[in-house]
This record gives structure tokens, C-alpha cells and sequence, in this order.
């Protein structure tokens, strides 16, 4: 009965703008003695498909032949991927109106009778242990969505393109749809015309008086025609695309020569290109469209008219000159044929990526389509076990934006863990990045505790499962340790971790494989030379038991309030915090307006150690404006500072307003650094091997807050409320505290005084701030609790 509810649930007739879902009432029809028949040629795939799916679920073998009861019809409906599922005494038909919506209804049709499919990892797919033995269903379905698509930005091992795991996924659960282009194209155009552009250099972008690179100068007309010809050659060649791509390569590296700069910015001769492209396309294929980005610099709503069969695609990172998401989809939606853009990355902590936030996922989902957007595309990653939750979801979403998340969250706890409901309820609950914890022993502990209470209740595949989590939370823990103490031992470990999990996609090892930046170890290619071949065998009771000894629970939970920070002022006198010298490599975040500012650098304080070479100063931009496309973008470098002891004045340009990290590196010698007193600048206290400081700081306790948390490694100190008195003393600590918050003295800066140590904040967000009036906080609490 309670599987039946949340059939119901899920299958509600629901009507959301460009797509349908009807449903009525219906004949029942009887599941036995199943034959498929295709009426068409063009829904054999789907007849094999099916059939063979309801073979494995009724364990008998159902053939696909003439004259059965299961026929798919060919039917003017809707749209191309629109289809209709009915029952009656005497057959289930299935009208779909294209070779998509066929497989679409397939798909739909075993939803119905209890099959799912969670993962690429077969002990995901779930085949129904009692499925009904008759079925009444009489519905009609268009996607909200006309491309659905949730892609990894780094690809796949090979052998996984082969076996046929990914696109088994996607056929459950109904990705695809309308195959939009959108693609960076410039430089295949180049490769594809290589002999064109060597006779003639001035299609190439005129950049610091040469001709070179991926972009194209837009104003010649010759290579706007060239441009328009290749997109007709491409749709030729590829007769199942809805479009192709008319999006420029990464990055900067606009035309400079005058005729360009006629033409206004770079999304109006972005435009210029796919009108062009649009226009030739329509006269051969009409009906087919061009797509592009809005994206980095040409993220900004043009100047000029979009042609009707240009689709833009905007982006929701990586956006210049001050829009966001809001204005861009108002704007672009006023004039162009929109989709989304989306990065859905999960992992490899838990929680970690809007891919693991569920509630972000529900409301941005249903928000993009309630402004018009039909096509949404998501680049994630191959890790599903941080992002299990959140990619399926998303997926039920983007055909059906009135899906119920809490329907949605009960369906697969019943099929994927029905001896075990309760507790893997509460491990999920901790990978959720819409109340993502910081990685921890707390975290690591619950996560354990979660999964040793279910692993004996388990069997099965169930129990399958449940194994393949233990092993991913054993791989957290080894990237814990690896985050604290980077080294070649605890990177190897992480590595034959990631190496267990491979063969099940639980966290992105192509990814790990091919670039070892976040993970690795400077300087050396490890992963490049692993055996990721070898299978590995785990002792999963083993893995429990010294994973809960191994890792201690708090009395508080964590919580990681993020880094997306801005300035936030507070009244009252000057308030001027400080920092001792510091040694090695130490980061600051800091906020400017734009505008050059100029630090106290003294290096080499340390007389014996004076052969480390001079202070080097990094200024890194996050988010805004970039040339390159990336989220972080170097903005200065400066290494005038010699190690002689003497103050020298340095002075760092940023490009755009905005929050901004400064990386400093001396070398081991010892630098002192005094910012501006104006500035807003924070330390960021991350982990618990934080190399220590010393000096006065202010950190914000936000509203609400009950409890202060703390992990202490500290000497000497204090901590002091707002009103300016003693709190706690700081002195000797060495471990976790907890602190409650007296009435009152929430939602305003605290101070800590005369610290030297180690000190990470769990409970408040973990940064130390140098200026008592001007505290770098997260935007959302900023927001959340109304600051100035």
C-alpha cells in the first residue's frame, strides 16, 4: 500500500508551461503472457528494450513479436518526445510521437511497475521483488524540460563508455531530449578550416597586433560566411542534432582591430555569428536551430537583435560586469530563446557542490523554468555517492518541475533501503549540501554510526549498497587526514581508496587521474602512474569498527557556512585588530573596491634563514569578471620584497571590485604583513593543522546561534564578547570545546585577544578577521540576518 502511495505521488497530473502530465482514470490490464509489438520500425529499440527489462522483472522471458498485448504506436502528439501510455482489458498501448519519446514511455511504463535505476553501479538498479500483476494507467507526458542532460566535466574512464552503465541511467530516469549544441565551437571551427585560415590569417582575432588564437575576427565578412557554410556542412553530417553550436572558444582573446570594435561588445559579434549561422541553417533545415552560451564575456544581453532560431544558454557561473543569474534571465529571456547553463559538481566531500544541495536543485529548477527556460544542461561529476540523491532528483525535476522532493525522498529510501530506512535516512541527511558540515571527525563519526546500524539489518543487494558507502566514507576519512598533513603516504592512501571505489562511480577517479591540482601533491604526477587496475578487497566490518575508534563525535554539530564572503559594518569606535609575523605559505582573503591598495611587507626576520629568496605576493580574484573562464582568476604577482629585514611598501592592483585572496610565501624566513586599516581582510581557519598565529582577531556569531564551538590548539588568549569582557581563556587548550552563547550577545562580532595557536571556529564561520568594524562574513547570513 505504501509503495502504491508514492506511485501516486510521483505520477500526480501536474501542467507546468511547456510540458504536460495527465493523467486519468484507467482499465486494468493484465501483466502476464507479455508479447511486444512495434508497430513501427523506428520503436524497435524501445520494444527491445522493455522487453527485455520486463523479462529480468516478471522472470519470464517476454519477446518482442506480432500481435502482442504491448504495442507502441506511432501518434501526432505534442511534441517529438511526447508519448501516452493506456491500459485496457485487452492491451497496454503505448502512442509515441518520435523514435524518443518511445524509448521516453518505455522508461516511464517500468517506473511504473517499481524499476528504478539510482546509479551507473548495478547494485543500484532496482527490480521490483513483487511486481504487480495488473496495471491501470491511462496518462499523456511532454517534458517541462526539452533537453534534460547531466554530464561529467572531466569524462569517464574509457572502459566506461563501453559497458553501458552511464546510458542505462539515463534511460530510467528520461534524460536527453532536444540534442542542443552549445559547446565551445570556435576552435573545431579552426581545426575543421585549418586550410582556410592558413590562406587567410585574417579570420584569426587580432590580439596585441598579431593574428592568432581560437577567436575569430567577427567584422570580416568572408569568415562570417565560412562560418555560416561549416554550421550547414555540420548539420548535414549530423541530421539528429536540433542545432549546432555557434559558441566562441574559452576565455579571452577578443578581436582588437577597429572593425570589430565597431560592432559593439563581444556578445554582439557572438550574436552576429549565430544570426548569420541561423539564417543559412533555416534555408536547408528549417526548423534547426544555432545555440550558444551566455557565458563569461559574452555573458551580458546584447545590444542587437537575436534571431528566433538562436537559443542562448546562460551560464550560472562565471558572469562579468556585475549581472547575475536574475538579470540575465530577464533580460535574455526578453529577447532570445533560453536555456540553462548549470554546474551540478558533488563531492568529494560530502555535501560538497550545488549537485548535493537539494533544496538549491528544487527551487532553481522550478525557478528557471518558471522564467521560460527549456533546455537546462549540467556539468557534474562522475561521484555518486555524494551526488546520488542530488542527480536523480534533478533529473525527475527536469522532466517534471512539479515533482515532490519529500515523494521523491521516500521513493528511494523504500526501493533502495527498505530494511534500513531510518538510518541511511540519517546518513544521507549528512551529505545534503543545503546544511552542508565541514569534514571532520564529527562528521566521519555520524557517517560510520549511520551506516553500522544499517550494514547488519541489510542483505542483498541492499547490503551491497550499504558496502559501497562504507568504503566512500573511508575514502572522506583518508581525505581528511591528507587535507591535514599533505604527504606522500596519506596521498597514496587516498589514491588505493579511490582505487576501491572505482569500479562502483562513487567519487570521480577519472577526474583525480587527470588532474591532481585539488587533490595532489604539488609538483608530481602520482595518479598518472597508479595502478587503478587491480580490483582491491575491503573489510568493511573492519572499516566500521576502527572508523568510529578513529574518529571522535562531538556534542555539537559542525557547520561550514562557505566562503562566499563580503564585507559587513558594524558601529562604534575603531576597532583594529592585528597579526604577528608569519612563516611559509599563509592565505588572507580580503575585499576590495577596486581601487590599488598598498601593505607593509617586511621579509627575512628570521637573520640565518635570509637564503629563502624574497617575499612572493599573489592576488587571486573569486568569481566576477575573468578572462579565462575560471572561478578564480591571478590577478597580480609581486616579489620586490627582499629578506633583509627592512619595511618595504607594496602596492597590489586588483582588476574588478570584489573578494580577493592573497597568497604570501616567504620561504620559511618569517614576514611580517600590515594591511591597510580600512581594509576588510580575514584569515581563513579551515582545519585543525592550521599552521598557528598569533595576534587579535573578530569573528561574527550570527543570529540564533546557541552554542559556540571551537577547536583549540592554543598557548594563551582570550575570547571576549561584545561588550569588550572576558569570556573564556584560551590558554593550554588543546582539543574541542563548547561554549554556550549568553543571552543577548548573538548576531554581533566577538574578539579573541593576545591568541597564539591554533584556533578553528565550527559553530560561527571560520574566519579571523583584522578589522572590528568591517568583518568579512558569508553573503547568506549577511542576508539572513540583515547587516549592513
Amino acid at each position: 500500500m505504501k509503495h502504491s502511495l508514492i506511485i501516486i505521488l510521483l505520477s500526480l497530473v501536474l501542467t507546468s508551461g511547456a510540458g504536460e502530465h495527465r493523467r486519468t482514470d484507467a482499465e486494468p490490464f493484465s501483466m502476464s503472457r507479455l508479447t511486444v509489438t512495434a508497430k513501427s520500425p523506428e520503436f524497435r529499440p524501445a520494444a527491445r528494450k522493455l522487453a527485455a527489462l520486463l523479462s529480468r522483472i516478471y522472470r519470464y522471458e517476454v519477446p518482442v513479436g506480432e500481435n502482442g498485448n504491448i504495442l507502441f504506436e506511432s501518434a501526432k502528439l505534442a511534441g517529438p518526445q511526447s508519448y501516452e501510455l493506456q491500459t485496457s482489458k485487452s492491451a497496454l498501448i503505448i502512442r509515441a510521437a518520435s523514435q524518443a519519446g518511445a524509448l521516453y514511455a518505455a522508461a516511464d511504463l517500468l517506473h511504473e511497475l517499481g524499476y528504478r535505476r539510482f546509479s551507473p553501479d548495478k547494485f543500484w538498479e532496482i527490480l521490483p521483488e513483487n511486481p504487480p500483476s495488473f496495471l491501470a494507467v491511462n496518462k499523456r507526458e511532454t517534458p517541462d524540460y526539452a533537453m534534460r542532460d547531466i554530464w561529467p566535466s572531466w569524462g569517464i574512464w574509457p572502459e566506461y563508455r563501453k559497458n553501458g552503465d552511464h546510458e542505462a541511467w539515463h534511460f530510467a530516469n528520461r534524460t536527453g531530449g532536444a540534442k542542443i549544441q552549445t559547446g565551445h565551437a570556435y576552435d573545431n571551427f579552426i581545426r575543421r578550416n585549418q586550410s582556410q585560415f592558413q590562406a587567410h590569417p585574417e579570420y584569426y582575432a587580432l590580439v596585441k597586433g598579431k593574428r592568432a588564437g581560437s577567436k575569430l575576427c567577427i567584422a570580416n565578412p568572408n569568415l562570417r560566411r565560412l562560418f555560416a557554410a561549416d554550421a550547414v556542412t555540420q548539420m548535414r553530417r549530423n541530421p539528429d542534432w536540433a542545432s549546432v553550436s555557434a559558441d566562441p572558444s574559452d576565455g579571452g582573446g577578443w578581436c582588437e582591430c577597429a572593425e570589430c570594435a565597431k560592432l559593439g561588445s563581444p556578445t554582439d559579434r557572438a550574436i552576429l555569428l549565430a544570426n548569420e549561422a541561423a539564417q543559412a541553417i533555416q534555408k536547408e533545415f528549417p526548423g534547426k536551430k544555432v545555440a550558444l552560451y551566455a557565458y563569461n564575456q559574452h555573458s551580458s544581453p546584447p545590444a542587437v537583435a537575436v534571431d528566433s532560431n538562436v537559443i542562448v544558454n546562460i551560464a550560472t557561473g562565471f558572469i562579468r560586469e556585475g549581472w547575475n543569474i536574475d538579470r540575465l534571465l530577464t533580460r535574455w529571456g526578453k529577447c532570445a530563446d533560453i536555456g540553462i547553463r548549470e554546474y551540478y559538481n558533488a563531492g568529494p566531500e560530502p555535501g560538497n557542490g550545488p549537485g548535493t544541495n537539494l533544496a538549491y536543485l528544487v527551487r532553481t529548477i522550478r525557478d528557471f523554468h518558471g522564467r521560460n527556460a527549456r533546455y537546462i544542461t549540467g556539468e557534474a561529476s562522475d561521484a555518486w555517492a555524494p551526488g546520488l540523491l542530488g542527480y536523480n532528483l534533478a533529473a525527475q525535476l527536469f522532466w517534471n518541475v512539479n515533482t515532490e522532493p519529500e515523494a521523491f525522498e521516500n521513493d528511494f529510501y523504500i526501493r533502495a533501503f527498505p530494511k534500513t530506512e531510518k538510518p541511511m535516512r540519517r546518513f544521507f541527511a549528512l551529505l545534503d549540501g543545503s546544511n552542508q558540515r565541514p569534514l571532520s571527525e564529527d562528521l566521519l563519526h555520524r557517517m560510520y554510526a549511520a551506516l553500522a546500524e544499517a550494514h547488519p539489518l541489510a542483505i542483498g543487494p541492499e547490503r551491497a549498497r550499504i558496502e559501497q558507502l562504507i568504503a566512500y566514507t573511508r575514502f572522506c576519512e583518508l581525505l581528511f587526514n591528507h587535507q591535514k598533513n599533505r604527504s606522500e603516504t596519506s596521498y597514496r592512501a587516498l589514491l588505493e581508496s579511490a582505487a576501491a571505489v572505482k569500479p562502483h562511480y562513487l567519487v570521480h577517479t577519472y577526474a583525480m587521474f587527470r588532474d591532481e591540482r585539488q587533490l595532489g601533491l604539488p609538483g608530481k604526477r602520482t595518479a598518472a602512474g597508479f595502478d587503478w587496475k587491480t580490483p582491491r578487497k575491503l573489510d568493511y566490518e573492519k572499516l566500521l569498527t576502527e572508523g568510529m575508534s578513529n574518529n571522535k563525535k562531538l556534542d555539537f554539530e559542525p557547520i561550514n557556512f562557505g566562503y562566499d564572503l563580503a564585507p559587513a559594518m558594524f558601529p562604534g569606535s575603531k576597532r583594529a585588530g592585528n597579526i604577528a609575523p608569519v612563516r611559509w605559505k599563509r592565505e588572507f582573503y580580503l575585499y576590495s573596491n577596486g581601487k590599488p591598495f598598498t601593505i607593509k611587507v617586511t621579509g627575512g626576520l628570521i637573520k640565518h634563514y635570509r637564503d629563502r629568496g624574497n617575499v612572493k605576493l599573489d592576488l587571486i580574484q573569486i568569481g566576477g569578471p575573468s578572462d579565462t573562464g575560471e572561478f578564480e582568476t591571478a590577478v597580480c604577482h609581486d616579489e620586490s620584497v627582499p629578506p633583509d629585514g627592512r619595511e618595504r611598501l607594496v602596492t597590489l592592483t586588483p582588476k574588478h571590485p570584489g573578494l580577493h585572496r592573497l597568497v604570501i610565501n616567504d620561504g620559511g624566513d618569517m614576514t611580517k604583513i600590515i594591511f591597510p586599516a580600512e581594509l576588510a581582510v580575514a584569515v581563513p581557519v579551515a582545519n585543525e593543522s592550521a599552521p598557528a598565529i598569533s595576534g587579535d582577531f573578530w569573528f561574527y556569531v550570527p543570529k540564533g546561534t546557541r552554542h559556540l564551538g571551537l577547536y583549540a590548539k592554543t598557548g594563551r588568549g582570550w575570547l571576549l564578547t561584545p561588550d569588550g569582557k572576558r569570556f573564556q581563556s584560551l590558554s593550554g587548550k588543546n582539543g574541542f570545546c563548547k561554549f554556550d552563547v549568553p543571552a543577548g550577545m548573538d548576531g554581533q562580532p566577538w574578539q579573541v585577544r593576545g591568541m597564539n595557536g591554533t584556533l578553528r571556529l565550527l559553530t560561527v564561520p571560520d574566519t579571523l578577521n583584522l578589522n572590528g568594524n568591517r568583518l568579512l562574513i558569508p553573503k547568506k547570513l549577511i542576508e539572513k540576518d540583515r547587516l549592513k
